[in-house]
């Protein structure tokens, strides 16, 4: 196993070469990225989505020690915190190079459209991130009581964050593909799904450490029966979504969604939809989970990674089948019938790298300088357990 100043040597290198596409975007513009006039949310946006439906995840499993009460957690909850944390900065960083400016983000809150869901979804995640950090410090601290008390409210604005980002699709009358009142549960869904995928890839490396008491590390194989069943519960609920999504495609007379859903189906876009969505986040895990008795670390990691590819296409491919299809927002205004081009520079490339690397190495920095191990008294307090 890798040690650790090596961990830092990979993910400084790979932020060395997101900072590298990142100075190319702000310098040249969009030039230098896949945007254009006809498909506006380039792959950044896509980006944004995954890893703030990461944090949003990773909250919901850290939750379930101090919200629901659920023990099988607690050894792990500051290191989920502290993960949900920085994928949800990267997410910060995703959506600021998209926009050009980071200052945007600033913008779009003092200087309010109370009903743009833009405005609220930044809203939610700017409070949801000054909770998170609150709730973090008095993890460190140990204040349990504390804890106990803001942990709700994290993860009720982090799930009202989540919903909100995918009314920002929903609520795109003019795109057939994301104009659902669906996408926001949808989105919450992945959500835990991306959370759980990440703490199947932190267990396998934190039981092949000693970062933790080898009594914490004794614990983790007690988690994997709970991880596999909550993954593959939602994967089941996430099968009849789209099982549905693709009824109302077929029947509801939508000719854009129709189109766009046929971009999947045999287009542009069928061997990434067929392969990485349906194949990486439904079918091979499914499979994985089902078929594999007995639970290893090595299991969990190969599930969690093929999840993570998975649902990283999921964004990328929403965002783009969504724009693909050509508007006609009026009647006989369409001048133009051919495909939207679609495309991923090495500048945006980069941005995202930058992303896995900036995790990695927050986190990193996190388990070095802060005491992230459960302290014995919380173990005391709580009573409830569910095993």
């Amino acid at each position: 196993m890798l040690n650790r100043n090596i961990w830092y040597g990979i993910a400084g290198v790979l932020m060395i070469f997101g900072i590298v596409g990142i100075a190319n975007i702000f310098i040249h513009g969009e030039h230098v990225m896949g945007t254009s006039n006809y498909v506006p949310w380039g792959s950044l946006i896509g980006a944004y989505v995954f890893f703030v439906a990461i944090s949003t995840g990773l909250t919901f499993l850290s939750s379930m020690v101090h919200v629901f009460k659920i023990e099988k957690f607690a050894f792990l909850t500051k290191r989920l915190t502290m993960a949900s944390i920085a994928t949800l900065l990267m997410g910060f960083v995703m959506i600021g190079v998209e926009l050009g400016n980071p200052l945007a983000m600033v913008y779009i809150l003092v200087t309010p459209n109370w009903t743009a869901p833009i405005f609220w979804m930044g809203a939610f995640y700017g409070l949801y991130l000054l909770l998170h950090v609150i709730e973090f410090f008095f993890q460190i601290k140990n204040n349990h009581q504390i804890v106990n008390t803001i942990s709700p409210f994290v993860l009720g604005v982090g799930i009202a964050a989540q919903s909100t980002l995918g009314a920002v699709f929903g609520l795109s009358v003019a795109r057939g593909l994301w104009n659902t009142a669906y996408l926001s549960i949808f989105f919450l869904l992945m959500a835990f799904v991306s959370g759980l995928a990440v703490a199947m890839i932190m267990a396998f490396f934190l039981s092949k450490t000693k970062v933790m008491p080898e009594e914490d590390r004794n614990k983790l194989p007690g988690i994997y029966p709970l991880i596999t069943k909550l993954t593959m519960g939602l994967l089941a609920v996430g099968i009849i979504f789209v099982t549905w999504n693709w009824i109302y495609a077929l029947y509801s007379g939508n000719t854009n969604r129709l189109a766009s859903m046929q971009l999947m189906v045999d287009g542009p876009l069928a061997v990434p939809y067929w392969v990485l969505e349906v194949g990486f986040v439904f079918l091979i895990p499914l499979l994985i989970l089902g078929l594999v008795k007995v639970k290893k670390a090595s299991t969990m990691l190969t599930t969690g990674i093929v999840l993570l590819i998975g649902l990283f296409a999921m964004r990328i491919i929403l965002t783009f089948a969504g724009q693909m299809v050509p508007l006609e927002v009026v009647t006989g205004s369409l001048t133009m019938n051919e495909l939207r081009d679609v495309s991923i520079l090495w500048s945006e490339w980069a941005t995202m790298i930058f992303g896995l690397g900036g995790s990695v190495m927050l986190y990193l920095l996190g388990e070095q300088f802060l005491d992230l191990n459960e302290d014995d008294h919380h173990e005391e307090t709580e009573s409830t357990k569910v095993s």
